[in-house]
């Protein structure tokens, strides 16, 4: 699930650096604060889906093991 979360991090980083005309490694570690709270506006269904589906893959993946 960390990963999902931060591969979404990761993305919106992308995204307002290109708005912004940053460096997306400069928003993740220098504005992390502004980026969690842009997550977190940013919730949706998708979101709580993806989260979902990374336990469970994570669960599975543990269970085979």
């Amino acid at each position: 699930m960390g990963a999902v979360y931060l591969g979404q991090l990761v993305d919106i980083a992308i995204i307002a650096g290109k708005d912004v005309n940053m460096s997306a490694m400069d928003i993740f570690f220098g504005h992390f604060s502004v980026l969690t709270k842009a997550w977190n506006e940013s919730l949706d269904i998708m979101t709580f889906l993806f989260l979902a589906l990374a336990a469970f893959a994570a669960f599975s993946g543990a269970k085979k093991a």
